[in-house]
């Protein structure tokens, strides 16, 4: 540990670096929109209901299944081999908590978690559900969640209100709700025309306030969207929106470098002008904010036309400057090579 040499965390742009929560009622499309909203997921079936997506699918009916898959994930990655998938979809975790609950009451010999006493029970749940969820997430695979929601009467010592939050039991609530990134819930609006005809549209909420479960760690996400036509429009459509608010995080927001002018204009700087001449490295502290945000626009443009992404300018930036963000680029070389790699995508 390092403590003095410790470095700022950049923003990551990548919505599969994210963890989500999507819930709503059965057949809403939960699953659906996750299969075209991840890369290459694997889904954990829990509840079987995927034959009509072109997903990768690992059945489960026990936590003894589970066990045995985060036993074979863990000699995967030991062995220093490639996994097919690069996620996994928890399909629903409202059955994998209940079946996570009926093995350790198993293996202690209760009827029910609350046979531990003074809450043992439920703890022994929780360690259980969180510590192989974590032995796989420290394998390098990113948990995503489904789950069907339900109505919750929430009394408070003022007031008294209905709110809609998942099916979920206390024992899964602090990794399914209070550590993913997002959760969204698909929910319904329903209209009547003049006839009388009821219309109903699907809609995602990203933010529900108290009345639904809902967030986005990600700031200047709407308080939901309209859903699509079909699961991979709806996918498209947040994946557009989250492609936004990753620009956003790439857009400059540093002042313009101090240049050699800048420099023989104040007094105190004057002292040390040969010291400066001397110790300054080559080719840096000559690239300008025009020149940033010309690069810039040149990156919006080919994520606009669809030749990148901003996950590609990311590595770009990455993998050829001693920096992670471009507004930080200061070396001419690296500033020119970043720009010849942009302009050939």
């Amino acid at each position: 540990m390092d403590l003095l040499n410790l470095q700022k965390r950049k923003p990551i742009v990548d919505l599969n670096q994210y963890n989500f929560t999507l819930y709503g009622s059965p057949g809403i499309g939960k699953s659906s929109v996750a299969s075209y909203l991840f890369d290459d997921p694997l889904f954990l079936a829990w509840e079987q209901g995927q034959n009509a997506l072109e997903v990768y699918v690992q059945d489960m009916f026990t936590w003894k299944d589970f066990l045995l898959f985060v036993k074979e994930i863990k000699k995967i990655n030991k062995e220093g081999k490639q996994y097919p998938f690069k996620s996994i979809v928890v399909d629903t975790v409202d059955i994998m908590r209940t079946k996570c609950e009926e093995y350790v009451c198993m293996a202690n010999g209760w009827d029910s978690p609350a046979d531990g006493a003074y809450g043992a029970g439920w703890a022994a749940i929780t360690r259980e559900f969180e510590k192989r969820i974590s032995e796989i997430e420290a394998c390098g695979l990113r948990f995503h969640y489904i789950a069907h929601d339900k109505v919750q009467t929430i009394d408070r010592k003022d007031v008294k209100y209905d709110k809609i939050t998942l099916q979920l039991g206390s024992t899964a609530v602090n990794q399914v709700i209070k550590k993913v990134d997002f959760i969204l819930y698909f929910d319904k609006e329903f209209e009547k025309d003049s006839e009388g005809n009821v219309t109903a549209k699907r809609v995602i909420r990203f933010d529900g306030g108290e009345n639904y479960e809902a967030k986005a760690r990600i700031n200047g996400f709407p308080q939901f969207i309209y859903a699509g036509n079909t699961a991979k429009e709806t996918a498209n459509i947040i994946k557009s929106l989250f492609k936004e608010k990753a620009q956003e995080l790439l857009s400059v927001n540093s002042e313009e470098p101090i240049i050699e002018k800048d420099l023989k204009d104040s007094p105190k700087v004057k002292d040390v002008e040969d010291e400066l001449k001397e110790e300054k490295p080559a080719n840096v502290e000559n690239v300008t904010k025009a020149k940033i945000e010309e690069l810039l626009n040149q990156a919006m443009k080919k994520i606009k036309e669809k030749k990148a992404t901003p996950e590609d300018i990311q590595q770009i930036i990455k993998k050829n400057t001693t920096v992670e963000l471009m507004n930080e680029i200061s070396n001419t070389d690296e500033f020119n090579k970043v720009k010849e790699l942009i302009e050939n995508l």
